[in-house]
């Protein structure tokens, strides 16, 4: 990573579109050390601007999904859902 790189955050802030898909690259997640997530082109900015708004609000809120909705796919690519488990008594 070249840290000289310096983003100016007002453009971060308004989400620039053309920054966002300029910042492209490999994205890999891994979970458990397992392979959950690979692909090769992936808008990396948009996907930090994403996780961090996510991030964010799971401080405030608990337990709030993450649904990755990028300008590359017509669909979500990832999806983190919180199940929730119903006991229910007799």
């Amino acid at each position: 990573m070249d840290e000289s790189i310096v983003l100016d955050e007002e453009l971060l802030r308004n989400k620039n579109p053309k920054l966002i898909s300029d910042i492209e690259g490999e994205l890999e997640i891994n979970i458990d050390s397992a392979v959950f997530f690979k692909e090769k082109n992936s808008l990396l900015l948009e996907f930090a601007i994403n996780h961090n708004d996510w991030m964010m609000l799971n401080r405030c809120k608990e337990n709030i999904n993450f649904i990755y909705d990028t300008m590359d796919h017509d669909e979500p690519v990832i999806k983190f859902i919180k199940k929730v488990m119903q006991i229910t008594g007799e």
